[in-house]
Order: structure tokens, then sequence, then C-alpha cells
């Protein structure tokens, strides 16, 4: 990525492939869950509600970060061979 070094390129492919996907499933999850929410849960159970979807959102971002991580390292390991 830009931060790392990267070019224009490289950036734009990261964005495609990781950050684009991401977005797509946050807008998947949070605004039904937010129409769920705000439409059914009771005002008093919405924080911990909110909390609990949070920490299964935080880690999905979790897994996806290792994934893109581990797939840098197995195309290093292939270039290098």
């Amino acid at each position: 990525t830009h931060t790392q070094g990267g070019g224009a390129a490289e950036c734009a492919d990261y964005a495609r492939k990781v950050i684009w996907p991401v977005f797509k499933n946050d807008c998947a999850v949070w605004v039904p869950y937010n129409a769920l929410c705000y439409g059914m849960i009771p005002k008093s159970m919405q924080p911990l509600s909110t909390a609990c979807m949070s920490a299964v959102w935080s880690a999905y971002i979790s897994y996806v970060s290792v994934e893109e991580k581990r797939q840098q390292q197995q195309d290093v390991r292939k270039r290098q061979k």
C-alpha cells in the first residue's frame, strides 16, 4: 500500500482486492442490522446488541487482515522459488 512504499497501481490493487469486499460486506451487515436494531430491539437493549455485533465485526476484520498478510507471504515465497 502507499504507506508501505507502494505505488498508485499497488494501492489501487489493494483497494480492489481487500477494501472493496470489506466495504460491500460492511453495507450488507450494518445496514440491515441498524434497521433491525432501531426498528425492533428495545432502546434499553440496543447498546448491548450493538456491542455484540461490533465484536463479531471486529473478528471479521481481524480475519480479513490475517488472510491478506498470509496471502502476501505466500506471494513472496512463490517469487523466491
